[in-house]
C-alpha cells in the first residue's frame, strides 16, 4: 500500500486506523518534547560553565591588588557594595542554571508497559488501547509543556 506523509515523521498507510495514527503522533510528540527539555538543560549547563569561566578570567585579570577594592570599606560581612553586587550577579547566574539542570521536574515522556498489559487482560482491543494511550499521551504532553515552559523562562 502507498504511504502518505502525516507529519512528525509518521507514515500513514491507507489501512491504518485513526487510533493508530493518533497513538503514533502522540508518541512522537512526547519524544520531541523529551529532546526539548534535554536541550534546555544542556543550554543551562553551558551558561553555568561560561559564567564560571568569566568569573575566573576576570578575577585573574584584575589581580589581588584590585580585588582588595571589593573588600575595602566593608559595609557588611567584609564586602563593599560593589563586592556584594558582583557576588550576587555571579551567584544568581549559577543558581538559575543549577535550578534548571538539577531541579526535579514532574514530567512524563514514556507510556507504561505494565498498564498496557493490564488493559489487555481486561479485554481491550488494540484499537481501544491505542485510543486510550493516545489520550493519555496528549494529557502528558500538555502537562509537560507547562513544566518545560517554566524551565525555559528560568
Amino acid at each position: 500500500m502507498a504511504g502518505v506523509d502525516g507529519g512528525f515523521g509518521v507514515q500513514l498507510e491507507m489501512a491504518e486506523t485513526l487510533e493508530k495514527v493518533a497513538f503514533d503522533l502522540s508518541v512522537k510528540q512526547l519524544s520531541a518534547q523529551k529532546e526539548d527539555l534535554r536541550s534546555v538543560r544542556n543550554q543551562a549547563s553551558v551558561v553555568a560553565a561560561i559564567s564560571g569561566l568569566i568569573a575566573t578570567v576576570f578575577s585573574s585579570l584584575i589581580g589581588p591588588e584590585h580585588i582588595s577594592k571589593f573588600t575595602s570599606q566593608p559595609i557588611f560581612l567584609w564586602f563593599s557594595i560593589e563586592g556584594w553586587l558582583v557576588l550576587a550577579a555571579f551567584s544568581g547566574s549559577i543558581l538559575f542554571c543549577a535550578r534548571v539542570v538539577i531541579y526535579r521536574m514532574d514530567v512524563t515522556f514514556e507510556l507504561s508497559a505494565a498498564w498496557i498489559l493490564a488493559q489487555r487482560d481486561k479485554g481491550l482491543s488494540v484499537t481501544e488501547l491505542q485510543q486510550s494511550l493516545a489520550e493519555y499521551a496528549e494529557g502528558y504532553f500538555d502537562e509537560n509543556e507547562v513544566v518545560i515552559s517554566k524551565a525555559q523562562s528560568d
